[in-house]
């Protein structure tokens, strides 16, 4: 299923250009988090495999305006991270892929790959995520 980035703010169209802040570029991310999940369940539900692609510019927009040590890069790499949690625990619990409810509850940053790796006779979604 081809999906229409362009419905998706700031993660294909607005590389570079001027930052609009972490809470905002945290909100896009998340936005294109819970698109790429949609599109997942509904491959899922269909017995389809499926290659999903997300890509943000941030926080290489906040780098290039604001430098490196800046507090807002700092907020947008530990919001992306938080959210690329998210999305790998929903990946390992196909209930709540499919239910839609994605904001399943958060553990330590440790573990979670081991985890899901451990459920996926359980009921995980058979998925790799690959982050450059």
């Amino acid at each position: 299923t081809l999906f229409e980035t362009a419905k998706i703010e700031e993660t294909a169209f607005d590389t570079l250009g001027v930052p609009k802040g972490s809470v905002d570029a945290i909100q896009y991310y998340r936005d294109g988090i819970n698109a790429a999940l949609d599109l997942i369940a509904k491959a899922e539900r269909n017995d389809e495999k499926t290659f999903t692609y997300l890509y943000t510019a941030h926080p290489d927009k906040h780098m290039h305006a604001l430098g490196v040590e800046h507090i807002e890069v700092r907020n947008v790499v530990n919001g992306i991270e938080m959210e690329t949690e998210r999305f790998w625990r929903v990946l390992g619990d196909r209930e709540a892929l499919l239910s839609g409810k994605y904001d399943v509850d958060s553990s330590s940053s440790g573990g979670v790959e081991q985890e899901n790796r451990l459920k996926k006779e359980e009921g995980a979604v058979d998925a790799a995520v690959v982050l450059t």
